[in-house]
């Protein structure tokens, strides 16, 4: 249940990577993303991502079929293009700044 994640490692591994990254708007870090099969291997701006590889695999994990889970993407990305929406300090958007403008 990913209502009971925040008391797992896969939260203080989120939690982890934020604190390291915290005051570094130009420092790299690691985000994630669960994606169907067969999607790209590139994580697009605008996709909801997770400092957690952990969480990212949880919501891409089937109910009753591990071999129909979905995988998990990563890319390095500048911290500065990742955005917090205030509702869970796991959950963010990308958006990076070529596709702001």
């Amino acid at each position: 249940d990913l209502y009971l994640f925040r008391s797992t490692d896969g939260y203080r591994e989120a939690v982890r990577a934020l604190r390291a990254a915290r005051g570094k708007p130009d420092a790299m870090i690691t985000v994630y993303r669960s994606v169907p099969p067969g999607a790209s291997s590139k994580i697009r701006g605008g996709s909801w991502v997770t400092t957690s590889k952990t969480y990212a695999a949880a919501h891409g994990r089937h109910g009753d079929d591990p071999d129909q889970d979905w995988p998990v993407i990563s890319m390095q990305v500048p911290v500065r293009d990742v955005y917090w929406g205030g509702n869970d300090i796991i959950e963010f958007g990308y958006w990076p700044r070529s596709r702001r403008r």
